[in-house]
């Protein structure tokens, strides 16, 4: 088993490929877990205060709350 934490992704390609199907079932459900943890995070960076994404979430709000939008059904 793997114990060094530098280990190269060949090497946990490696140990991804020698579990058992439904093991990696398991490893790749989690997988997308982490990936859709890991977006919603960004998001979050992406358009709280200071963050890239900021500038164009306050316009939006602006057009929504003058009337220029309504919202989605």
């Amino acid at each position: 088993m793997m114990n060094n934490s530098t280990v190269s992704e060949t090497r946990i390609r490696e140990e991804i490929m020698s579990l058992e199907p439904n093991k990696r079932s398991t490893l790749l459900q989690w997988l997308v877990q982490v990936a859709r943890q890991d977006w919603d995070r960004e998001l979050m960076e992406d358009f709280s205060t200071g963050g890239p994404g900021a500038e164009l979430l306050n316009e939006v709000r602006e057009d929504f709350h003058s009337g220029r939008c309504n919202r989605w059904k």
